[in-house]
């Protein structure tokens, strides 16, 4: 069984470039304060504390979360749905967010390398179907519900 990374600050995904390169696995993304702990968000059916707004995997952990981090920042020459989304919220609530967060918040992302591309999609989505059923609702960066068809009985009998 993998375990998860400690939390990083997304702007120093490039030290992890030669560690995460063509390693499958999952990942989470977070909004924390200056001095790393989480910001709680508000969900549907509660208060995450862990403040996760993404859940993903990918066959390479360095090169998505790079692209997150590019999409994030502006870049518009890195397309990235996840990091598009969240620029795209920062813009349109840029004065909400600076008074709110900018000043003493990060993004942080955190990561489980898995053996297989396989195994990162099956780890991906258990994560974001136990996510749903604690909060009603997906991560709110997540667009995408998992197959509602496929292993929602397990989780709705835990």
């Amino acid at each position: 069984m993998s375990n998860w990374s400690k939390w990083h600050d997304i702007s120093s995904i490039n030290d992890f470039t030669k560690e995460l390169s063509k390693v499958p696995g999952v990942y989470k993304i977070r909004l924390s304060d200056s001095a790393g702990r989480s910001h709680p968000i508000g969900r549907l059916l509660g208060i995450d504390k862990k403040g996760v707004l993404a859940i993903g995997q990918s066959v390479n952990l360095a090169r998505r979360i790079r692209e997150f981090y590019k999409a994030y920042i502006g870049d518009k020459f890195m397309r990235h749905s996840v990091g598009d989304r969240l620029f795209l919220i920062l813009m349109c609530q840029y004065s909400h967010f600076k008074t709110t967060y900018q000043n003493n918040s990060r993004i942080q992302f955190i990561v489980m390398k898995l053996s297989n591309k396989t195994e990162a999609r099956t780890k991906e989505e258990r994560l974001l179907k136990d996510y749903f059923k604690i909060y009603g609702e997906l991560p709110p960066l997540n667009s995408l519900m998992p197959d509602k068809h496929v292993g929602w009985d397990k989780i709705i009998k835990m």
